[in-house]
């Protein structure tokens, strides 16, 4: 098994979150939904720089079009039934990909398809170590985890077995294991040095699935 998940290590809030955590509107509740343009843009620099600017669930490069996703649906975490308010909460939120919009979605684009009595809120958080360090990539390209339900919600939740994705892990694996002698278990360090060393550069990741050269560079070095 190959591991692991890039896991998330969150950074100050951004000052413009912070400003509009405080202010304070006589008669209206600050909230993720009037939230200014402007803040939400700093949100997104400051959310693609600490992911190192690859998607919190997928693990792919982010393009253009993101998406700010709040781990615990502003739904259901916002403060009513005894549930602690996480709208505006810097702790609750990533950046994320598309996810494949249109059919066979992923990430938050599939994840929003469901509900308190379908699966939500989801546990596995990718801000948690022992949830990342869980999971593992089959050299197939399969993603899976050695906690059953966090298995569960990366297979339904999240979608992350969907062909597409599965299929380009596995070309990054064959890609990798190209550049060592993998039949002799001597590996091309030169090369597979070259190939990942500026991919696992954590503050701006190069590719997609760094986690797979991580795995592979500690492997080998």
């Amino acid at each position: 098994m190959i591991k692991k998940m890039i896991r998330i290590l969150k950074k100050s809030s951004p000052h413009k979150l912070i400003v509009h955590q405080k202010t304070r509107i006589k008669g209206v509740v600050q909230h993720f939904g009037n939230m200014s343009a402007d803040c939400k843009d700093d949100l997104r620099e400051s959310l693609r720089s600490e992911q190192g600017g690859i998607c919190a669930y997928c693990n792919q490069k982010l393009g253009k079009k993101t998406k700010i996703e709040h781990h615990c649906e502003q739904t259901i975490c916002n403060g009513r039934k005894g549930k602690p308010d996480k709208r505006i909460d810097y702790s609750n939120m990533f950046l994320v990909c598309e996810g494949n919009p249109g059919k066979d979605q992923h990430c938050d684009s599939k994840k929003s398809e469901f509900t308190v009595r379908t699966g939500l809120p989801m546990e596995l958080n990718p801000l948690i170590k022992e949830h990342t360090d869980s999971i593992s990539y089959t050299k197939g390209g399969i993603i899976k985890s050695t906690n059953r339900g966090h298995s569960r919600e990366l297979n339904t939740l999240l979608n992350l077995n969907q062909k597409i994705l599965v299929k380009l892990r596995k070309r990054k694996i064959i890609g990798i294991l190209k550049l060592v002698n993998y039949s002799k278990q001597t590996p091309n360090y030169n090369k597979l040095l070259a190939f990942v060393q500026d991919d696992i550069r954590s503050l701006n990741y190069s590719s997609n699935f760094p986690g797979i050269s991580k795995f592979y560079y500690n492997k080998y070095k």
